[in-house]
C-alpha cells in the first residue's frame, strides 16, 4: 500500500511529461502491477493463520474471520444475513453462531486477566 503512494507521483509525471516512450511504458507497467498487488491485498483475507470454526448447536459459524480487509471495512461480510432477515423473520437456524473469541467464557477470562494486570489507580478527592 505504501508503494502505491510512492509510485503515484512518478506515474502522474510520466503521463503529463514523459521523458521517453520506454520510460513512460515502464512507469505505467510498474503502476499497473503495484495497483494489482494493492487490490489483491485489500480483497484477500487478513492474516495468514488457519481459521478454525466449530459448528455448535447446528448453527453456521460467523463469516467475520473469513472476511477480507475491504469486506471488514465495508461490513459486506454481513450482507447475506441482512438479506435473509429482509425477506423473512429470523429464526435460530438463520442466525450465525458467535466467533470463538466472543463466547462469554473467553470474554470473561480476558476481562479478568486485564483487570489483574492493570495497575491500581488512586482517586483523589479535590475539595474546596
Amino acid at each position: 500500500m505504501f508503494n502505491f503512494l510512492l509510485i503515484a507521483v512518478p506515474f502522474r509525471s510520466a503521463l503529463i511529461h514523459p521523458e521517453s516512450t520506454a520510460s513512460q511504458a515502464l512507469i505505467i507497467t510498474r503502476f499497473a502491477l503495484v495497483s494489482l498487488l494493492c487490490i489483491i491485498a485489500v480483497t484477500s483475507r487478513a492474516g495468514n493463520k488457519v481459521v478454525t470454526q466449530e459448528i455448535m448447536d447446528g448453527l453456521e459459524p460467523s463469516r467475520e474471520p473469513l472476511a477480507s480487509l475491504f469486506s471488514l471495512a465495508s461490513f459486506s461480510w454481513i450482507d447475506p444475513l441482512i438479506w435473509k432477515g429482509y425477506w423473512k423473520p429470523f429464526e435460530l437456524p438463520d442466525v450465525w453462531n458467535l466467533r470463538n473469541d466472543d463466547i462469554a467464557v473467553i470474554v470473561l477470562s480476558t476481562y479478568r486477566q486485564t483487570k489483574y494486570v492493570m495497575l491500581p489507580v488512586k482517586l483523589y478527592k479535590f475539595g474546596c
